[in-house]
């Protein structure tokens, strides 16, 4: 339809900018691509991993300056999935006190990671590094055994492309018990 064809200028871009963060925001931040995981829906269940640590907003890591590549987009939106998944944690799933694998300060340091990689190699890293601090008791058996048959962690990264990134965290949000709690040697399900 040609009515709909617009020319480019520094306002249009503005205008389409707006746009993206008003339906950004009216989705909770989190981008209309990544809405179908399962960490969606747990992510302001009690008992989450991240303790006293805000939900990133999404809207900020999916701003990309004109002129950016298809690529650029996917990785945006590769990287705020990340992010979903470690934010929906049930507690328990990873060690967060001071010492342990990963502290306050550590998954810290880790989200900072996820924000700044721009590339598939640096982003599967992180993934992966992700994937490794989850106690395997969180992982439902079908995601344990798909996860040992993609590449090994060296060969992940070093041949990292999109949709391996994107194969990978499918199967680690499908395969994470978001719905339980584990809490004074017991489990519950919270749903």
């Amino acid at each position: 339809n040609l009515k709909r064809v617009v020319e480019q200028s520094e306002h249009n871009i503005l205008v389409q900018e707006e746009l993206r963060e008003a339906m950004s925001a009216r989705l909770g931040g989190i981008p209309s691509q990544i809405q179908e995981l399962q960490a969606k829906v747990f992510l302001d269940s009690p008992n989450r991993a991240r303790l006293f640590s805000s939900v990133i907003d999404f809207s900020k890591i999916l701003k990309i300056g004109p002129g950016a590549s298809c690529d650029d987009q996917i990785i945006g939106l590769l990287r705020c999935a990340t992010l979903l998944i470690e934010a929906a944690l049930p507690a328990g799933s990873v060690k967060t006190s001071t010492n342990e694998s990963w502290a306050p300060e550590k998954a810290s340091c880790w989200r900072s990671d996820v924000m700044a990689a721009e590339s598939s190699g640096s982003l599967m890293g992180c993934v992966i590094l992700l994937e490794n601090m989850i106690s395997k008791d969180w992982l439902r058996p079908n995601a344990e055994h798909l996860l040992s048959c993609l590449p090994r962690p060296w060969k992940a990264i070093s041949e990292a492309s999109l949709s391996s990134i994107a194969l990978r965290l499918w199967i680690l949000d499908s395969g994470i018990k978001y719905e339980l709690s584990h809490q004074n040697g017991e489990w519950e399900d919270i749903e």
